[in-house]
């Protein structure tokens, strides 16, 4: 049985995040204006995920779980815990295979026009130039089916 607890992580502890991105999720690198959260199966980080502070709340980004942990419930619990602990608008681009995950969390599908301009902007270079298969999506937290 798995004993979860959630850390927001210190900025001197980004090169710990970057190495357990570098490990299992190459695309995934943390920064200092990143709010970084990691949940740990007693000791051992199992999960971690990054939050940009924009001018309308967050956009969460970079939710890792470490392979042996996946299938747990580790994201869920860790994504619900932070999404309590700020109480404010966060957004989302999940990979269009992920949709019905993120809507477990909370999220529902937005239109491209109900955006922030920032991540409006980011949105069109992630799909129009960069050709991911993306959803933007916002947390609704009467939503979440997870419990916290």
């Amino acid at each position: 049985m798995l004993k979860l607890s959630f850390h927001h992580v210190a900025p001197v502890q980004l090169p710990l995040v970057n190495k357990l991105y570098k490990s299992h999720y190459s695309a995934g690198k943390a920064n200092k204006s990143d709010t970084i959260w990691v949940a740990k199966n007693e000791a051992e980080w199992c999960a971690t995920v990054k939050f940009n502070p924009i001018e309308e709340g967050y956009f969460l980004s970079g939710l890792l779980v470490v392979p042996e942990y996946r299938g747990q419930g580790v994201g869920e619990a860790l994504v619900q815990h932070v999404l309590t602990e700020f109480n404010s608008t966060c957004f989302c681009f999940a990979y269009s295979y992920l949709e019905a995950y993120y809507t477990q969390l909370g999220f529902i599908t937005v239109t491209e026009g109900s955006l922030p301009l920032a991540l409006q902007q980011r949105f069109d270079r992630y799909t129009k130039v960069g050709g991911k298969s993306l959803m933007a999506m916002k947390y609704q937290p009467t939503l979440s089916k997870v419990p916290v």
